[in-house]
This record gives structure tokens, sequence and C-alpha cells, in this order.
């Protein structure tokens, strides 16, 4: 009897130790390294106010180990001035990139289209981005906080025009919003046309006659089309409604 009860006492001991391995295992987080690099603009250089340019950060799965999961997030922080950026169209400090996998020594990048007000005119501006993963399923922590950000300095100008950019500036875009086509109203058949979206993906598109482009199979949405002649450049905005 006593030989069965140091069994049954020993079984359960051995039991409550296997469920304490388990629950420490199904608890222990993800151990990933990644590193920030902002591509463009570069460090020191001049950005015109109220003019849209591409801002692209590279995100590096720089671990040796562990895999950046398609079910993962990326925290993007965009801070000015040492002071973090609220969203508008999350309303929250932060966006959330998901959907890359990276494993080791791979990366992404991620592009936005931006712009600084009349206001930061004449300003020399610090820019940061930081990033970080997470993932409240399957938990993910970068504890090397020392490669997740990194910052460069611009300056910002005013977006004076020049008599011959002032010429350009004629240039309008017709109908907008445009549905399945729009004209570029003012540009010779040589002007040099490309187009982005807001997320910084450059758009494919037919233009006839040097000025009608097909939109029609574009989504929804605002594009920044940038118009090249030997004037100059000039940035018009365009809404496609279908």
């Amino acid at each position: 009897m006593e030989q069965n009860l140091n069994y049954i006492t020993m079984k359960r001991i051995l039991l409550s130790l296997s469920m304490g391995l388990l629950c420490f295992w199904g608890s222990a987080q993800r151990l990933l390294d990644l590193q920030l690099t902002i591509t463009a603009p570069q460090n020191g250089d001049t950005i015109e106010a109220e003019v849209p340019f591409n801002f692209v950060v590279n995100v590096k799965n720089a671990d040796s180990v562990e895999s950046l999961e398609a079910t993962d997030s990326v925290y993007y922080y965009f801070i000015l001035f040492g002071d973090t950026t609220v969203f508008a169209q999350n309303n929250q400090n932060h966006l959330d990139y998901t959907g890359n996998s990276l494993i080791p020594m791979q990366s992404f990048d991620i592009p936005r289209i931006i712009g600084f007000s009349d206001q930061f005119v004449g300003m020399t501006v610090d820019v940061c981005v930081y990033v970080k993963p997470e993932n409240a399923q399957n938990p993910i922590e970068d504890p090397d906080q020392s490669n997740n950000m990194d910052c460069i300095t611009v300056h910002v100008t005013s977006n004076n025009l020049s008599v011959s950019t002032h010429e350009l500036s004629t240039v309008k875009i017709g109908p907008n919003p445009a549905n399945d086509h729009f004209s570029l109203i003012g540009a010779d058949e040589n002007s040099v046309v490309s187009v982005m979206d807001l997320q910084g993906n450059r758009v494919d598109f037919n233009r006839d006659n040097g000025e009608k482009i097909d939109c029609s199979n574009w989504k929804n949405g605002v594009y920044l089309l940038n118009i090249t002649n030997d004037l100059g450049t000039i940035v018009r905005k365009l809404i496609v409604s279908h």
C-alpha cells in the first residue's frame, strides 16, 4: 500500500513538472533583432516646403536565427524634434505593417509620401523613425534596441517659383477626380510623367497622344503625378474614383 502511495505521489510530481515546463515553453517569447535604416532622403538634404517627397526606410532582420513571420507586426514610429507623430489615419502614435516574412538577413522597404508645410521653412529638421516587432498571439521581442532607430537632418526651404517653374505650374489635370481617364492640360507631348500612389509605389500607365492617360484599372484613391520637361518638375495630385 505504501509503495502504491509513493508511486502515485511521484507520478503527480512528474506530471506537475511536465505541465510547468509546457507552460514555460508556451509563454516564452521569440527573440528577434530588427535593424532600421533611412534610405531616402539622405542626411543633410534640402527639402522644399509644400512639395511631396518619398520617405523610405529599410527594415532588416539582423537576427542570425529567428525569422519575422507574416503574422508578426512591425510597429512604425515617426519622430520629429523628439516628439512622436500621431497618424491621422488611425489616430495612433504608430503604423502597423504586417504580411512581411523575413528570414535572417532579409529586408523590406517601407515607402511613404510626406511633405513639410510652410511653418518649417528655414528650419533644420531632425527626423527619426523607430520600429519594433509585435505579436500578441505569438509573443516576440527585440532585446537589442540599439539599431531599431535611425535619424537624419534635413533643411526645409521655401517653394518659390522661378519664371520657368511658374510657366510649368500652369499644367493642370482634368477631370479630377477621374474615372477611366484624365488629361494633362497644358503639358507638351515631350513631358516625362511618373505616377506614385500614397504608399510610394510606382504606377504603370498608357499615355495616348502625349496628353490623355488611361486610369481605368487603377484602384480608387489619391495619386501623385511628377511632370517634368525642359522647364523643370512639378507635382500634381489626382483623385481616382470609379
